[in-house]
């Protein structure tokens, strides 16, 4: 009557690797017994879990900072966007000025022309 002990020392690892294996010691026997040091999992499991934690918070300060990035390319491509509007609003601006200037120089002395004609001072010009 075989009763043999596993016993896992080495870490998850070895305790994966032998849980694989109890299974066919447990038909070749009639009782197998597993030694796991709990506390030596405890850590390893408490280690593992603060290192994806760093892990995790690595990729969320890289996200972070590849978003501040695009924001403020972004910003950057809005300013210039901006100024370029700003830019051709003024050039429309000064056009219109001076489409309203001719437009009133040419009724001033159109006024002036009919004023002319109506008293008689000079003949009409064509």
């Amino acid at each position: 009557m075989k009763r043999p002990v596993v016993w896992c020392e080495q870490g998850i690892g070895d305790q994966l690797l032998y849980a694989s294996l109890i299974q066919a010691l447990a038909g070749e026997c009639t009782h197998v017994t597993v030694l796991i040091d709990s506390r030596a999992h405890a850590k390893e499991l408490a280690a593992n879990r603060r290192l994806a934690d760093v892990a995790e918070a690595s990729r969320f300060t890289e996200l972070r900072e590849y978003l501040d990035g695009e924001l403020k390319r972004l910003g950057q491509g809005n300013q210039q966007s901006r100024e370029e509007v700003l830019e051709r609003v003024s050039a429309l601006e000064r056009s219109v000025q001076l489409a309203i200037e001719h437009s009133g120089n040419s009724l001033a002395a159109s006024l002036g022309e009919m004023d002319e004609r109506m008293r008689g001072l000079g003949p009409p010009r064509l």
